[in-house]
């Protein structure tokens, strides 16, 4: 402790003493006890004074480091979808942080005038999941009620999600691949299946037919580059 520090403290201290309201000295102080004894209350003030200016010192001099970013971001089940522009620009800012992974896009949709957002998950230097939502553009901003579709790549670090509660599942071939439709309690469709090392997902609003989310699966492209192009099949 240097001597700013102990001014500092030994201040702290009879201030906090000084502000403390004693009851009468029959009642503090008995006969038969030390009468050198400051009472419980007064040494728990004091104690209080001393760890709160230590701690204030300390921020003020910058001694205070805030902890490292971890190595390895812990990925979030949350959806964060955010805004990155035009249909084409969303699906390049996906490709672009997704590492080398097949970022597939539809070139298929059954719905029409919808705003796009994306959201990509990077975990121990790979990408952990990326997804990408259609909503209505009746409702601005977009919210959880006015999605249409997602579209989401998950990697292998990524564990398989069970259908909920009264969901049913009936198995279907998804771009020659195995894959599983299933049927949500709202009537609302999603399919998923295996395509290499990754898993991918469309789910459907409510009111759109399974057999237009397994034609927007079989229309699935690779994106090529950062401007949202596409391989053509």
């Amino acid at each position: 402790m240097d001597d700013k520090m102990e001014r500092w403290t030994v201040t702290a201290f009879d201030d906090a003493v000084a502000r403390i309201t004693l009851p009468p000295r029959e009642r503090w102080l008995p006969d038969r006890r030390s009468r050198s004894a400051l009472p419980a209350t007064a040494l728990t003030f004091a104690l209080a004074a001393i760890v709160l200016g230590v701690a204030l010192w300390l921020v003020v001099d910058g001694r205070i480091v805030p902890a490292a970013p971890s190595a390895k971001p812990t990925p979030s089940n949350l959806i964060r979808l955010a805004p990155a522009g035009t249909e084409a620009q969303t699906w390049g800012k996906v490709w672009t942080d997704s590492l080398g992974a097949a970022v597939l896009r539809p070139t298929w949709l059954p719905i029409s005038s919808s705003d796009v957002r994306e959201d990509v998950t990077i975990a121990a230097g790979r990408l952990h999941r990326y997804v990408v939502g259609y909503y209505s553009q009746t409702i601005f901003p977009p919210d959880p009620r006015s999605l249409q579709l997602l579209f989401i790549g998950e990697g292998p670090d990524v564990l398989k999600s069970r259908p909920g509660a009264g969901e049913s599942v009936v198995n279907v071939t998804v771009r020659g691949l195995a894959g599983d439709l299933i049927t949500a309690t709202d009537g609302g469709f999603r399919v998923v299946w295996m395509e290499g090392d990754f898993r991918y997902t469309i789910q459907a609003a409510a009111g759109i037919p399974a057999n237009d989310v397994l034609r927007c699966a079989e229309s699935l492209v690779r994106v090529i580059d950062a401007e949202g192009k596409f391989r053509t099949p």
